[in-house]
């Protein structure tokens, strides 16, 4: 489900590659907030992991 949400970030590639479209600052912002959200949602990034960092680093 989560491919579906990358459809505009790949509109805003493939409108600049093919049809010379000029991406504006609020589409590559908006871009980076999906692009966070779908490496959120299907876990490549652990929200967590920070916090798991400094406690191993307290541990050892």
């Amino acid at each position: 489900m989560t491919v579906t949400c990358l459809v505009p970030v790949f509109a805003i590639v493939w409108g600049g590659a093919f049809l010379g479209e000029l991406p504006t600052f609020a589409m590559l912002g908006a871009g980076a907030v999906i692009l966070l959200g779908t490496a959120l949602a299907t876990g490549l990034l652990d929200r967590r992991a920070p916090h798991a960092a400094r406690r191993a680093s307290r541990d050892t």
